[in-house]
């Protein structure tokens, strides 16, 4: 196993002639990326008394994950290129249609499934 691959891509091509080409190994980066955009942070509103019985306020909070921030995010770091004209970001992806995000989606993830078998064998 080496320890950087060379960037490859992989093309997914659709019946009018469009195509997408994403990456098709995630790095770390990526997902880091969209973890971090995913994370929302809950800020409790309960108060609690320090040792002088003095009331502060408990901002240990919670994480929540939003599943559509990190796919998004993941899509904006996965995607490369496409024969569309527009640039690739958040807005021209969430113009796309709905089933075209979902195939895009489903090769990432059957290509970030394929990349953990070769590596649990290597």
């Amino acid at each position: 196993m080496s320890l950087r691959k060379e960037q490859t891509t992989k093309r997914i091509e659709f019946e009018d002639g469009d195509w997408i080409d994403i990456k098709e190994n995630r790095n770390y980066g990526d997902t880091v990326h969209a973890q971090r955009a995913a994370a929302i942070r809950r800020i409790s509103s309960s108060k609690k008394e320090d040792k002088k019985g003095d009331e502060k306020s408990d901002d240990g909070g919670t994480f929540d994950f939003d599943v559509v921030s990190f796919n998004l995010a993941l899509l904006e770091r996965m995607i490369v290129a496409w024969s569309d004209d527009e640039p690739v970001n958040k807005e021209t992806i969430q113009e796309l249609p709905n089933d075209i995000v979902q195939k895009v989606l489903g090769e990432i993830t059957d290509t970030m499934e394929e990349q953990d078998e070769e590596e649990k064998k290597a």
